[in-house]
């Protein structure tokens, strides 16, 4: 897969995607289709995009674990969706092996989540509240200070704090989120 790194400062106003988002389905990993960006009867729904062969998206996987266990405790869904259009299942079910993914696992070989959201890197997460509307979009946490340089622990939580302040039935704080991650490969 091919990766380059930039730096991704999204707008400031959230996607109103409705409908059209949470009807996306895209197959799971190693079940039926499933719809990611659909919260169902919780409060939302979270995405995460990734690649089995980010070196940042595979840094944050100890804390995407975490974070599947704190929106199950606040009602809502998640998923992480491979996005590289060449992966197979088998080599997402290894990855999630190596990882000890916890989340649903889907793939989005064709890329309509992505272009229904405006995903652009991994690892880059979407919180959909329950009308269909991405509220957050944009980094897990400030554990990256720059490309190949981190810190020992995360200061800034967006991905959980978005989560959270959606569950409490108010918008979060930062809509958008700066992402340092590799490039989403193109179809």
């Amino acid at each position: 897969m091919r990766f380059g790194w930039v730096t991704l400062v999204a707008a400031l106003t959230p996607v109103a995607a409705g409908a059209g988002l949470r009807e996306i389905a895209v197959p799971s990993v190693p079940g039926p289709p499933i719809r990611p960006a659909d919260a169902g009867a919780g409060p939302f729904a979270v995405i995460v995009f990734v690649t089995t062969d980010c070196p940042v998206g595979n840094a944050f996987q100890p804390e995407l674990r975490r974070l599947t266990i704190r929106a199950e405790e606040l009602g809502g869904r998640f998923t992480l969706v491979h996005v590289d259009p060449t992966v197979t299942r088998e080599a997402a079910v290894e990855h999630g092996k190596a990882y000890a993914v916890t989340a649903a696992v889907a793939i989005d070989r064709d890329h309509r989540l992505v272009r229904a959201t405006g995903a652009q890197q991994v690892p880059e997460a979407v919180v959909v509240d329950r009308t269909g509307t991405v509220v957050y979009q944009g980094r897990i946490s400030n554990l990256f200070v720059t490309y190949g340089k981190r810190r020992s622990e995360a200061t800034e939580h967006d991905l959980r704090e978005a989560m959270e302040a959606v569950a409490e039935g108010r918008a979060p704080d930062q809509p958008r989120g700066e992402v340092l991650g590799c490039f989403i490969p193109g179809l």
